[in-house]
């Protein structure tokens, strides 16, 4: 299955200088994103991947071929759209889901061609240089399950397909 993970403020703040707004506050969250990526083959920026976990398998998408060590390949989304992107990785590893790991531009522009978004919604608002677009990843979407974090209040689980 082709899928979308992203934790995201009350604003759709997603980054702040190459990391979270809110890095090591969520251990949940945190524990979250792993427990769902674990055999699973993630694809996106390589500034997204490189700072959450670079020992797992990533392919890079980039508009200028950037490479980052460690990844199984590069995907130029000038050159290809994202839903053949995420359709060439998924035909690769036929046996793991793929993930949609971020950043920005590469969350909005593979969003119709993912099947399943898990999202992490923090309640709060935070010092960022990265916002997401929330309307355009949920788009034509429907809320499948919802529930609040066990640690804190201040994360709210959520399944959309």
């Amino acid at each position: 299955m082709i899928k979308l993970i992203v934790a995201v403020g009350r604003n759709g703040e997603i980054g702040l200088e190459g990391r979270l707004p809110w890095e090591g506050t969520f251990i949940e969250d945190q524990q979250w994103y792993l427990n769902n990526t674990l055999n699973a083959v993630r694809v996106g920026c390589s500034g997204s991947i490189t700072t959450i976990d670079d020992k797992r398998a990533f392919y890079i998408v980039s508009a200028r071929n950037i490479v980052a060590p460690g990844s199984l390949g590069i995907y130029n989304w000038r050159l290809m759209k994202p839903h053949e992107i995420l359709c060439d990785v998924q035909a690769k590893h036929p046996t793991n889901d793929v993930f949609v790991v971020g950043g920005v531009p590469w969350y909005e522009a593979s969003a119709h061609a993912v099947e399943q978004l898990l999202i992490t919604r923090i309640n709060g608002s935070y010092t960022h240089d990265r916002a997401i677009n929330m309307d355009i990843l949920l788009q034509n979407r429907k809320c499948m399950k919802t529930w609040e974090g066990r640690t804190t209040p201040d994360l709210c689980f959520e399944i959309w397909e």
